[in-house]
């Protein structure tokens, strides 16, 4: 066999493992950009796309809350203390 018989026989040996290491590489690029640009959730512990920053999110949850409270004192429903002050006090306990 001569030598472009041994280079051909040599580059279709080893071009399917080059071109699974190619695929590992971009793999780990792909998953570089997804750790970049999303977030774990911390309850789910799902990946989310966010367009807001973390003080941006919890501003809009501390909002949220608030306004789940006003209308809540609004309809007159107990709220925290008010509701089952032994339990509230627990709680508080722990964090």
């Amino acid at each position: 066999m001569n030598v472009v018989g041994r280079a051909v026989i040599a580059l279709l040996v080893f071009s399917p493992l080059t071109g699974c290491e190619t695929m590992k590489a971009v793999d780990r690029g792909l998953y570089s950009v997804v750790e970049s640009v999303t977030e774990r959730d911390r309850v789910t512990g799902r990946r989310t796309l966010s367009l807001q920053n973390r003080a941006e999110q919890i501003q809009a949850g501390n909002e949220a809350a608030e306004q789940f409270i006003a209308k809540a004192e609004a309809s007159g429903k107990k709220i925290n203390a008010d509701y089952n002050k032994p339990a509230y006090d627990r709680i508080l306990r722990q964090i």
